[in-house]
């Protein structure tokens, strides 16, 4: 028999669930200062009230991507029920909220050296580029060690998320 929880374990849900997301937020934005980082000499011409507001539209983008990528991770997250607490459940939510934001982080990472010969930040165009066959396995081991520097990013990102989740 499913028993709701009570209104106190409720709230708890919802901090604690604002903790994470605002954990993806963080990240996310750590995300397009390491994106500026990497590709600074695209925009050393760029003045800072630019980019302050190129930041502040990011926020918004940001939660926006955030909420509809998780969307499923929220609503198991705010159900009202005392199984929240159960470890099985937990073990589901974090598989979730892994499965979901490593590709996330993972295609930010690519969009780090991806800029640098495109132009612009990547898009769904990302999966016709990784779809050009043997000429991208071929190349794939050349890009790793051209551009380890975003390997070892993504890795501490993803231990960075696995973490504090």
């Amino acid at each position: 028999m499913l028993t709701f929880a009570s209104m106190e374990s409720t709230n708890h849900n919802f901090s604690l669930l604002f903790r994470r997301l605002l954990l993806l937020l963080f990240i996310y934005s750590f995300c397009r200062v390491l994106f500026l980082t990497f590709n600074h000499s695209y925009f050393s011409n760029v003045g800072i009230a630019l980019l302050s507001r190129s930041f502040f539209f990011g926020l918004r983008y940001d939660i926006t991507a955030i909420v509809i990528s998780n969307v499923f991770f929220i609503v198991l997250h705010l159900l009202p029920f005392r199984f929240f607490y159960f470890k099985t459940y937990q073990r589901i939510l974090l598989v979730l909220f892994l499965a979901v934001n490593i590709p996330m982080i993972l295609f930010n990472c690519i969009d780090f050296g991806l800029y640098r010969f495109t132009g612009k930040r990547s898009g769904a165009e990302i999966f016709s580029i990784m779809s050009f066959g043997n000429d991208f396995i071929n190349t794939l081991p050349r890009m790793i060690f051209d551009f380890w520097y975003l390997l070892v990013t993504f890795f501490l990102l993803t231990y960075i998320l696995y973490r504090y989740y």
